[in-house]
C-alpha cells in the first residue's frame, strides 16, 4: 500500500504544482512583474479557475507504469 501512495502523491504534486504554474508558463519573471501578477497572482483559464496541461495528462498516462516499476 506504501508504494501506491506514493505514486498516487506523485501524480497529484504534478498536477497541483502544474496547475499552479500554468499560468505563467513561458512568461519572464519581469514580464510578470509588469503585468502586475508579483502579488495577485490567480489562475486566467476557464472562467478563472485553474486547469491541467499536457505535463499533468502525460503523467496520468504513465501511472500504470509507475505501479509497475516500483
Amino acid at each position: 500500500m506504501r508504494k501506491h501512495d506514493e505514486v498516487v502523491g506523485l501524480v497529484w504534486g504534478t498536477a497541483v504544482g502544474d496547475s499552479l504554474g500554468l499560468p505563467a508558463e513561458g512568461i519572464s519573471p519581469l514580464t510578470i512583474k509588469k503585468l502586475g501578477w508579483h502579488d495577485n497572482w490567480k489562475h486566467r483559464f476557464v472562467c478563472g479557475k485553474g486547469m491541467l496541461s499536457d505535463d499533468t495528462e502525460h503523467t496520468h498516462q504513465l501511472e500504470p507504469y509507475f505501479h509497475d516499476s516500483i
